[in-house]
């Protein structure tokens, strides 16, 4: 069995009153990799991961600098993964994530709108994290492909 390894670190920030998306990222060469893309409260993420480090925690957080969240977190056409409530939620993705692509969708409120969400994916040699900020909505897509 070979395994490769790989980091990738990115972090978006998007602003939906303006419309503008900025991104950096760094990928060394392996397996994880890593696109986005924002618009107006709406974000799309693809990475790839390796099925041998499915048996380690792919943590998922999602903070607001606000008051609040209050939304959901589902993976494949509905299961719900988890309730967001409070200012801050992590939950473990690997439990739910198979060979194949995985579609990870977080729907969400926050309070005050002027606030900002972080949304981070932290695994074996992955580390992804996205910005939004701007009117109070946000939803963002995670396609996850397993290999």
């Amino acid at each position: 069995m070979n395994i490769s390894r790989s980091t990738t670190k990115s972090i978006q920030r998007s602003s939906s009153s303006s419309g503008s998306t900025s991104q950096q990222s760094t990928t060394s060469s392996g397996y994880t990799s890593q696109q986005s893309t924002s618009s107006s409260g709406y974000q799309s993420s693809t990475l790839t991961l390796s099925k041998a480090n499915l048996s380690e925690p792919h943590i998922l957080s999602v903070k607001t600098s606000g008051k609040r969240l209050i939304g959901k977190i589902i993976i494949n056409d509905g299961e719900l993964v988890k309730q967001l409530s409070g200012n801050q939620v992590e939950v473990d993705l690997s439990p739910y994530l198979s060979v194949g692509e995985n579609t990870v969708e977080i729907n969400t409120r926050y309070t005050p709108a002027s606030s900002t969400v972080d949304i981070e994916m932290n695994g074996p040699q992955t580390n992804v994290s996205q910005q939004n900020s701007g009117n109070g909505v946000l939803s963002s897509e995670m396609k996850i492909m397993v290999r």
